[in-house]
């Protein structure tokens, strides 16, 4: 009896953070359900003994957050916990592991408007980056490449081409990759692409 309660105790403060934090993130009650599931089944197998409710709970939350393909980074669902990044990825790949699910492919639509609206872009330069990026794929050039570095690098040159400043530190920031990363995906784009760019 009192391992039940114990169980239904941690499921209420689990499921109170699932609420919180999906309340500060803005994630639709579908992604909250799901994270709701999703611990209730690990709840269940028991990998919940001896690990941190809060980083079992953040994990549920990324993880139905890619189910939903909902744009929220590991840092978005850091950033509202005690955890850092790595912390969060640890039990993210261990919720993986356990439960068996297969995560769709992480794709740099699902990001770009978030950013764009970050970085203050006009509308005109997110759609721009939309058909950049659709010729890109078009191209072959974005397999097997980081979405955030293909999100940062269409949205760079539609800046550009809307004579939209921004610097490489802001945009590289806000996507969460590095100015080099930028940098080498910005030239591949413009060159295999053949745009042009207006750098005055």
């Amino acid at each position: 009896m009192v391992l039940q309660n114990g169980i239904e105790r941690n499921l209420l403060r689990a499921l109170n953070e699932i609420k919180r934090i999906g309340s500060q993130l803005n994630l639709t009650q579908k992604v909250r359900e799901t994270a709701a599931m999703i611990y209730r089944k690990i709840l269940k197998i028991g990998i919940v003994r001896w690990r941190s409710t809060e980083a079992l709970v953040a994990a549920s939350i990324y993880i139905a957050c890619r189910l939903h393909q909902q744009p929220a980074s590991l840092e978005d669902v850091a950033n509202n916990t005690r955890l850092n990044r790595k912390k969060l990825a640890k039990n993210f790949r261990l919720l993986i592991k356990h439960l068996d699910i297969k995560m769709p492919l992480a794709n740099p639509e699902s990001s770009m408007a978030k950013f764009a609206s970050i970085l203050n872009f006009p509308p005109k330069v997110l759609t721009d980056a939309q058909k950049i990026l659709v010729r890109a794929k078009e191209a072959k050039i974005t397999v097997g490449k980081n979405p955030n570095s293909l999100a940062a690098a269409v949205l760079y040159i539609a800046a550009l081409q809307n004579n939209v400043k921004c610097p490489q530190n802001d945009i590289a920031k806000c996507c969460q990759i590095t100015e080099v990363t930028l940098r080498n995906r910005y030239k591949e784009f413009v060159k295999v692409l053949n745009l042009v760019i207006n750098l005055n």
